[in-house]
């Protein structure tokens, strides 16, 4: 069930009051004949955790979403034109964390809640003594030594940097990627 609280921040955002959805797997009801289903929805999980979206067709999206989360409780919806999609949501992410609302999102926020791609690689323990001390992984291996690719990799992206490195701005563009990656990612190797 929808709290206050949460009724009252969904409301602010601009969302209308979540519809419940535990044990739908279609929401295309909600939408009746309208066609206008283009816009950013709120899905809301058991969790107390919520999520902000965009979508052109948010009755197949929501699909989407069903099929790898059967733990959504509730949905709601703002029609957006197509061309607004990214700004609007974009604005409606950033307004979710001020007002103190969990959301999942890993794009367009400040803070990621759960799991992130650099977890898979370099320990939360690790990540937090490199913020504490930057110097936490040896130096050494920020060496100026080229970083090899597997060569799938290599088959893949190197169409992509030939076409990099015929662009005017590589010369000085080059050396800034190298500096950030050697002084900026923990363990990029």
């Amino acid at each position: 069930m929808e709290t206050t609280v949460t009724h009252e921040l969904t409301i602010n955002l601009g969302f209308a009051t979540l519809e419940p959805v535990a044990s739908l797997l279609s929401i295309a009801h909600l939408f009746g004949s309208a066609k206008n289903r283009c816009g950013i929805y709120l899905l809301s999980f058991q969790s107390g955790l919520f999520y902000v979206g965009q979508a052109v067709e948010v009755v197949r999206r929501f699909s989407q979403h069903r099929r790898n989360h059967d733990d959504i409780v509730g949905f709601s919806f703002i029609p957006v034109k197509r061309t607004d999609l990214d700004a609007t949501e974009r604005a409606l992410i950033y307004r979710a964390e001020s007002l103190g609302l969990r959301i999942t999102n890993a794009v367009h926020v400040t803070s990621i809640v759960g799991d992130t791609d650099l977890d898979l690689v370099v320990s939360a323990s690790d990540q937090e003594a490199w913020l504490r001390q930057l110097s936490f992984f040896d130096r050494a291996e920020h060496n100026n030594s080229k970083i090899i690719l597997p060569e799938a990799q290599q088959v893949r992206f190197s169409k992509h940097f030939a076409k990099f490195e015929t662009h005017p701005s590589a010369p000085r563009v080059l050396p800034l990627i190298k500096h950030y990656v050697g002084q900026c990612l923990p363990a990029p190797r």
